[in-house]
């Protein structure tokens, strides 16, 4: 409130914004602005007034979150590519323990194909398991964020679920299990069944 500004910044005079309502076509507007802005210069003899549109401060406000939107991006980016070395490193730990496991199943007749499917059907599987950990924490995080905006900034922002883009988001994570998961399952499956049972 403009009573409690004052009492802030400890000047019974302290104003910092004026909202006008102007109407007419966008120019008219933009034009109001302008007048406004010259008269308080004019006035009070200093530049220390700046007269916003609608239009103007939605354009900035646009711009904020295109700049956000690209952070936000490179941060998904950095996190995808850390996924996907984890899970890389995860299947090939998981082939090196189970080499015995891969020597017994080709000497009793598994296929190559057959064993390079089941390494990519749990990379997979980690994969979708990790985007749906990621989705939940991603939307309490948003929840928590909705709370702390309407309680401390008064600013209501609402949270959708929307199912396709989290059906998106599990598919994309799962394609990054299977990429990443593909080159230690065709090792697997290249594995000697003779040397594979020798291992220790």
């Amino acid at each position: 409130s403009i009573d409690l500004l004052r009492e802030l910044v400890n000047d019974d005079e302290a104003t910092s914004v004026v909202l006008v309502r102007a109407f007419g076509t966008a120019d008219d507007v933009r034009q109001t602005a302008a007048d406004i802005e010259r008269e308080l210069e004019d006035f009070h003899d200093e530049e220390l007034f700046e007269a916003f549109t609608s239009e103007q401060l939605l354009n900035q406000i646009t711009g904020v979150f295109g700049l956000l939107s690209i952070v936000l991006v490179g941060i998904a980016s950095i996190s995808l590519l850390v996924a996907g070395i984890g899970i890389m490193n995860t299947m090939l730990m998981n082939v090196l323990e189970r080499t015995r496991e891969i020597g017994v199943m080709k000497a009793i007749g598994a296929t190559n194909k057959r064993v390079l499917s089941m390494f990519v059907v749990e990379a997979a599987l980690i994969g979708l398991i990790g985007g749906i950990v990621g989705t939940v924490l991603g939307y309490l995080i948003a929840f928590a964020f909705s709370g702390f905006a309407v309680n401390f900034v008064g600013l209501a922002l609402r949270i959708v679920i929307d199912p396709s883009i989290v059906a998106l988001g599990l598919g994309f994570a799962t394609i990054v299990g299977v990429v990443c998961g593909t080159y230690p399952a065709y090792r697997a499956s290249k594995l000697d069944p003779v040397e594979a049972l020798r291992y220790e």
